[in-house]
């Protein structure tokens, strides 16, 4: 019989399950929601300052006990979520480890300042506590799909990248950062193309090129969420293209072709188009931790491979425009 789990929330905003607590849907788009939906956690207890707020989140997820600080949380947690705003993090980071918590999962990025993300991270690991940072797209079921054939070579050799995002380049490009980090191997920062407009303050959306350890070209294009959120990634490989469409929600699967139209040319033709699994990510990140906390597995987003994002993130900020 698995071992049941019980876990805490820090704070109690949309992240954390607001947006998710009337939702008529099999999405499990938040903490709280995940932890609901598997069968071997409790959630036992959040943090939240807010009186009100704190009140409608317990009522909303039927959870026992509430606290006002960190500090006052004092009941048996073998898990604690981190949903609180990232100029919050590190402090709250800091507290975490001075107290008997298995694992925290945190949303990302660890923090908003490299030196104390570092910092947090080599006393974690010196802890022997585990720190998981929320880059959902990890726990895709069908990513995941795409990693295994990546590495089998399917697809053939890999030639390019391109993304475009919004909403920044740490809070929204790391995602994109990441999955292709963990999809392509390590990335490696080349030069600053141009700074757009920042959706969130010191945060601009930057446009970029990375590299892989092959020397393929990969090219980040910021755009300003003024108009409308964007965020699509498409590789293109020997064989063919894929595509992560609607924030990684949708993958795109197509396939080199004669070219209908012209002798001797290949041309591009979709064979597929379904849904990445995004939807349930973070139940199955829940299924990772579980399975780290009771039997050793290994965790598929940690601490240090999120502090390696912020380190590219920050290095690609630091770079005079290339002209």
């Amino acid at each position: 019989m698995s071992k049941q789990l019980q876990a805490a929330i820090i704070g109690c905003g949309a992240i954390a399950g607001g947006y998710d607590r009337d939702r008529p849907s099999d999405s499990i788009l938040t903490h709280a929601k995940a932890y609901h939906a598997h069968p071997n956690f409790d959630l036992v207890a959040c943090v939240e300052p807010d009186l009100e707020k704190r009140q409608q989140f317990m009522n909303a997820w039927n959870i026992p006990l509430g606290f006002s600080s960190v500090n006052d949380l004092d009941c048996q947690i073998d898990v604690v979520s981190l949903c609180t705003p990232t100029p919050s993090h590190a402090d709250i980071l800091d507290q975490l480890l001075l107290m008997p918590r298995s694992l925290v999962w945190a949303e990302k990025p660890i923090t908003n300042n490299l030196a104390r993300s570092r910092h947090i991270v080599s006393c974690y690991e010196k802890a022997g506590r585990a720190l998981v940072v929320n880059y959902p797209r990890r726990w895709a079921v069908e990513i995941q799909k795409l990693k295994m054939f990546f590495e089998q070579g399917n697809y053939g050799r890999f030639q390019k990248a391109t993304v475009f995002y919004s909403r920044g380049l740490l809070n929204n490009g790391s995602h994109a950062l990441d999955i292709l980090e963990f999809l392509l191997g390590s990335l490696i920062p080349v030069r600053c193309l141009s700074i757009g407009a920042e959706d969130i303050a010191g945060d601009p959306n930057l446009d970029v090129q990375l590299m892989t350890q092959n020397e393929m070209p990969v090219y980040m294009f910021g755009c300003t969420a003024e108009a409308f959120s964007i965020f699509e990634i498409q590789m293109l490989f020997e064989h063919g293209r894929i595509s992560l469409l609607d924030s990684g929600f949708d993958i795109k699967i197509e396939a080199v072709i004669d070219s209908p139209r012209f002798v001797n040319y290949r041309s591009l033709s979709e064979i597929k188009h379904y849904s990445s699994g995004l939807d349930t990510a973070l139940l199955n990140s829940l299924h990772n931790i579980h399975g780290h906390l009771t039997n050793a597995e290994p965790l598929l987003s940690t601490g240090r491979s999120a502090l390696t994002v912020h380190e590219l993130c920050v290095q690609l900020q630091s770079m005079p425009v290339h002209h």
